[in-house]
């Protein structure tokens, strides 16, 4: 009896973990990265930088493509993590 209910409580521990770190580690993860934009944009407020098109233009595009691979990061791990507890309970 003991091992089925460690098998289902495994089971809802695996999954529970998969749900926060797919949904709720990007998230955070996001709002961290946009927290320090946003510091950073003030402090260049402050400091009235101006600049150049391109510059912002090339921030911008490197943003998003730091957003899109951190997204993958925390996918890529999620998934690995998730399948390694499933091997060890199940194998």
């Amino acid at each position: 009896m003991h091992e089925n209910i460690g098998y289902i409580t495994t089971f809802f521990a695996v999954f529970s973990f998969y749900a926060i770190s797919y949904f709720w580690l990007p998230e955070f993860s996001l709002f961290v990265i946009w927290m320090k934009e946003r510091i950073k944009n003030r402090i260049n407020e402050l400091r009235k930088e101006k600049k150049e098109f391109v510059e912002e233009e090339l921030e911008t595009n490197q943003r998003g493509v730091k957003k899109k691979y951190l997204l993958l990061f925390w996918i890529i791990v999620a998934l690995v993590i998730s399948i390694i507890m499933v091997y060890i309970i199940f194998f």
